[in-house]
């Protein structure tokens, strides 16, 4: 008997939960459409829609067309049923976004930091981000589903804690734990690269794909895997670090203590790091003009010289395209993707990445040149941070 009541439980909190999912998914549907879509019967279907009206978390959109009977009332997430806190962790500024219920971004700041955090002052970071926005934004507290946090490194989605994020120098570190104690809200941890794989399949350009890598280049280099229609994590949970391949076997030394790695040649410090020293060694460029101290050269420079046609900046995207060619026609090769989305800091630059088209070109089986559609993200460069919301809004359950 209790096996029983245990099951009919499960699958009503199913039936329930794959129709918001369709109401999510449809800018709005009838009763009729759901009974159709869900194969449950209608009677069925319009408790639970009464029971998400009655909680407020749908609402009534319109009346939808005429089949020859009564015109059905169609519905709709409402947007300020719930909203969830998406943080995104970067090497040097901690991004903050609010979503509202149904992933739309209804409030965003940023908190720029000097120098290396250890782990009680990202807490403190993280903290401040987050009472800074539900303030200003001036969304009830009660409201708030919780905290997602994406972070630069390796996660354990399951437990909240982090491995390591190599550019911190954070091993171990129990995010999800510490974080809940001080804001006393639920919190979900992720890593960058899936958290905006996870943005692309509910809001952007990958939602009909159920195969597909959305790699995000920042300092480091990730890619999130859906595969099958499911985010792949592999069996540690920290799959897709691409920026960890070798692409050349005596290269710089890398954060993770590797050499030639991916990330090391083509990351966004790699590449501070290449133009500052080919100025130390006298090499003309007009970045000389546009900063007084090559120290506090930023990748946002770089972009602008290359806009303006200095050689320098042109060819260190053309080398940085180059290893960025090779890392992705590795993955396309292994996984066989139906698209694969170019996400982070890599968007700054992307008006210069002929050399990486011209190496995938040259890289790839035929095969994959024909079905793996290679686009750049439309979400912009705060993707991952939108994605930890979405975290939060995905695991929300009815």
């Amino acid at each position: 008997m209790t096996a029983q009541a245990g099951n009919s439980k499960f699958v009503k909190t199913m039936n329930r939960q794959n129709i918001l999912n369709l109401i999510r998914l449809s800018e709005e549907i009838s009763r009729s459409e759901l009974v159709q879509q869900t194969g449950l019967t209608a009677p069925t279907v319009s408790d639970i829609t009464k029971r998400f009206m009655h909680k407020g978390l749908i609402v009534e959109s319109g009346i939808a067309k005429s089949t020859g009977g009564r015109r059905a009332v169609t519905f709709r997430l409402n947007p300020e049923a719930r909203y969830s806190v998406g943080l995104d962790v970067e090497n040097g500024h901690v991004g903050v976004q609010i979503l509202d219920f149904t992933g739309e971004t209804v409030f965003q700041a940023d908190f720029p930091y000097q120098g290396e955090v250890d782990f009680s002052e990202l807490l403190g970071l993280l903290e401040n981000a987050v009472l800074h926005a539900i303030r200003e934004s001036g969304i009830e507290r009660e409201k708030v589903l919780g905290i997602g946090v994406s972070v630069p490194g390796l996660v354990n989605m399951d437990t909240g804690e982090v491995h390591l994020i190599p550019h911190f120098h954070l091993r171990n570190v129990p995010l999800k734990e510490k974080l809940e104690d001080v804001l006393q809200l639920p919190v979900s941890v992720i890593n960058d690269a899936n958290a905006a794989a996870l943005a692309e399949k509910w809001l952007g350009q990958a939602r009909d794909n159920e195969n597909f890598i959305c790699v995000v280049g920042r300092t480091g280099i990730g890619a999130g895997l859906f595969l099958g229609g499911e985010l792949y994590q592999g069996s540690a949970g920290v799959a897709g670090e691409i920026g960890h391949q070798t692409v050349e076997i005596d290269g710089p030394l890398c954060d993770c203590g590797n050499y030639g790695c991916l990330e090391s040649l083509a990351g966004s410090q790699a590449i501070l790091k290449y133009v500052k020293a080919q100025l130390k060694q006298g090499r003309k460029s007009m970045l000389t003009e546009l900063v007084e101290d090559f120290e506090a050269l930023t990748l946002d420079n770089v972009c602008h010289a290359a806009s303006l046609g200095d050689q320098l900046a042109l060819d260190v995207f053309n080398r940085t395209g180059v290893y960025l060619g090779l890392g992705l026609a590795n993955i396309i090769n292994i996984l066989n993707p139906e698209k694969l989305l170019i996400s982070g800091d890599i968007l700054k630059y992307r008006d210069y990445l002929d050399r990486m088209h011209e190496t995938l070109d040259s890289k790839l089986l035929g095969v994959q040149k024909r079905c793996c559609q290679v686009a750049y993200s439309e979400m912009g460069v705060n993707s991952s941070g939108r994605g930890a919301g979405v975290l939060v809004l995905d695991r929300f359950r009815v």
